[in-house]
């Protein structure tokens, strides 16, 4: 059984082996489902089965005294089919190494992307947000620049006339946009325009439906200015440093598609170069931008020199993004102060203000973006006017006699 001498015995217990392989191989070929574990398993099949013939037509051949076969030895012909045999079990164990290291779905992947996806459970990006809320910077309004479409070499804006349009970002809040959202998961984006009108407009869906700028409505049961975003691609991430030296890890732009809560089935879309409606769920990209200050002015200045502990401060349509700095164009009397972080000027206590003729001073805020915004001011200090003249006390009343 076990052979003459150990060069049999080698032979038949290598056919056992091979055979063994084989039946092992041809059973987990019949139930891969995997391609790359299907062609794994059929070269080790093949690598088993020339085994098994090599092992075999070299062991019959012993047993009738034959060294040859075709006029080539037995021997080299076994021994090319066990070279081949172990070239195709290479092959296939670099297969099945592939096949491990590759990632395969778990069954709760599995049960994610067959039976949720098709009740709308699957989130394909492995999360998603429950509603869209940008990162608030500290005393500041987070603006937000919006591109419609991919490659889109534009933002949606607001021109002169109020009406909405696609142009380059200009750092101003005509091309940024307030975006606001609620405990709904609706989103709203809205902006400050310089129309004395309509100074805020919401992007809208009006009649038809058309989108359209309109004027912001404060009310969460009006649907036509509200709009339901959903995450479609993993965003961007960076670390911002917060005026007060805090710093966090935010999302710095993503992509959405924003669909009408009004118009159910529409989506915000682009269309030649003006923004539309369409019925094809297209990709924003929302990205977290930086405004300049605008339309700064500022109260002139007229005190008389008996007036203590007054202030002014500057007004403006938009502070834009911290941090931001104030300067003069000359400095003030003594007797006034400048706040240079926010602008203000005071009289500074303990000091009487004296005469100082009409005198125009420019006040500029800047924040390294966009536009510096400037104005300018009269500064007056006259003395206080005369006292009026005392009247004369009233005449006494003649004694009049019974």
């Amino acid at each position: 059984i076990f052979g003459r001498n150990l060069d049999e015995f080698a032979i038949r217990l290598g056919a056992i082996f091979a055979i063994i392989n084989l039946v092992l191989s041809a059973i987990s070929l019949a139930s891969a489902t995997d391609p790359l574990d299907i062609a794994s398993n059929a070269f080790f099949v093949a690598a088993a089965a020339i085994e098994v013939i090599a092992f075999v037509g070299g062991w019959i051949c012993g047993l009738a005294a034959a060294t040859t076969l075709a006029g080539i030895a037995v021997a080299t012909i076994v021994s090319c089919c066990t070279y081949f045999a172990a070239a195709l079990a290479i092959i296939g164990l670099i297969i099945m190494l592939v096949f491990i290291f590759e990632h395969h779905p778990s069954p709760i992947e599995t049960f994610a992307t067959g039976l949720a996806a098709t009740a709308g459970f699957y989130m394909p990006l492995g999360f998603a947000i429950e509603s869209l809320r940008p990162y608030a910077v500290k005393d500041q309004a987070s603006r937000v620049a919006v591109t419609l479409g991919a490659g889109t070499t534009g933002v949606t804006g607001v021109n002169a006339a109020g009406a909405l349009s696609i142009t380059p970002f200009d750092n101003t809040m005509a091309t940024a946009w307030l975006l606001t959202t609620d405990g709904r998961g609706l989103a709203k984006l809205t902006t400050v325009t310089a129309s004395p009108t309509n100074p805020v407009l919401s992007v809208s869906v009006a009649a038809g439906p058309v989108v359209t700028a309109a004027p912001f409505v404060d009310n969460s049961t009006d649907m036509t200015q509200w709009w339901l975003p959903t995450l479609v691609e993993v965003p961007t991430t960076s670390t911002v440093t917060a005026p007060d030296g805090t710093t966090a890890t935010v999302v710095t732009d993503g992509v959405f598609t924003f669909a009408s809560v009004s118009a159910e089935g529409w989506y915000l879309d682009l269309r030649g170069s003006q923004p539309a409606l369409s019925q094809t769920a297209v990709p924003i990209t929302i990205t977290m931008v930086s405004v300049a200050p605008q339309g700064l002015s500022m109260p002139n200045i007229t005190l008389t020199t008996d007036k203590r502990d007054l202030s002014w401060v500057p007004i403006m349509t938009s502070f834009g993004s911290s941090p931001r700095t104030w300067q003069l164009s000359s400095p003030l009397p003594a007797f006034l102060s400048f706040d240079s972080t926010s602008g203000m000027i005071a009289q500074v206590l303990g000091i009487a203000p004296t005469v100082t003729p009409a005198t125009t001073v420019t006040l500029t805020c800047a924040n390294g973006v966009g536009i510096p915004a400037t104005t300018t001011f009269t500064l007056t200090v006259t003395a206080p006017p005369p006292p009026p003249p005392l009247s004369p006390p009233p005449a006494a009343p003649a004694n009049v006699e019974a």
